[in-house]
């Protein structure tokens, strides 16, 4: 047993008359070698005793706690940035993994399973662009923030954005006040950043120069190896007609089809 260990133990023994040490029990880690563990016992007040369990490795526990304090801090900086991303105060808890499958329809759950898996590719780096079409309501814009979240906890720089959003900043650029950003500033913005999410796409008037500021910002994105994932209420046929061969190469996205019949998100 390590001194600090050691010591920690007799001072919570000194401290808590309940507890008692019956026995140093030696035992072996495959990291860290040999190792001792008190076995203590816990008296309660009836007169009845409790073995508590092992606490197996010391080095173990230590490393175990330092990775906690990390994913903790990492979860702390994500919670700071979620205005900064961008991302709704509705969706600002989604996860991944939160994102539930389960369906009485077979068919269902299985589309949801593979969607999901799918995004866990993206998160993971296995999947450059990935693009979520189906109807409303079935969690697209769930799996887009749970991904930007996720991104951002491993340190990357990342933006939510509905598609109608770029255009009235765009729109807005115009007026010539001093205190808002330029076109060229606007899709540098969006081109820059390490992972870009695009909500409600297919949804706006979609003019020529509409068309040409996605396409441009696309083709920054594509030129720069940066991770795009976007989501819309259209159907398959719908978007492959919408966007030209030119853009849906420059997008690269892996399509999915979230067209499950549960709307619970």
């Amino acid at each position: 047993m390590n001194q600090s260990t050691s010591e920690f133990m007799k001072q919570f023994m000194a401290t808590h008359k309940n507890f008692r040490i019956v026995e140093v029990v030696s035992g072996f880690c495959e990291s860290h070698g040999p190792y001792t563990n008190n076995r203590v016992v816990q008296r309660f007040e009836d007169g009845t005793e409790k073995e508590l369990p092992l606490l197996g490795c010391p080095e173990c526990r230590n490393e175990d706690s330092i990775r906690e304090g990390v994913e903790m801090m990492k979860d702390s900086r994500v919670g700071l940035r979620i205005e900064e991303i961008g991302i709704p105060a509705k969706f600002a808890s989604c996860t991944v993994n939160g994102f539930i499958t389960t369906d009485s329809d077979r068919k269902s759950e299985t589309m949801k399973q593979n969607v999901k898996n799918k995004v866990i590719l993206f998160v993971n780096g296995e999947i450059q662009s990935l693009a979520l079409i189906g109807k409303t309501g079935v969690g697209k814009t769930h799996l887009i923030t749970a991904a930007l979240k996720a991104l951002a906890r491993e340190g990357k720089s990342a933006r939510y954005v509905n598609e109608r959003q770029i255009y009235r900043e765009i729109h807005e650029s115009y007026l010539g006040k001093k205190d808002l950003p330029t076109e060229s500033q606007i899709i540098d913005r969006y081109s820059n950043v390490d992972v870009l999410g695009i909500d409600e796409i297919g949804r706006s008037s979609w003019t020529e120069h509409e068309s040409q500021t996605l396409y441009e910002i696309i083709d920054n994105r594509s030129m720069n190896g940066k991770k795009t994932i976007i989501a819309g209420n259209l159907t398959t046929e719908e978007f492959m007609g919408k966007y030209d061969d030119s853009f849906k190469r420059k997008l690269g996205a892996i399509l999915c089809s979230c067209s499950w019949n549960t709307r619970n998100y």
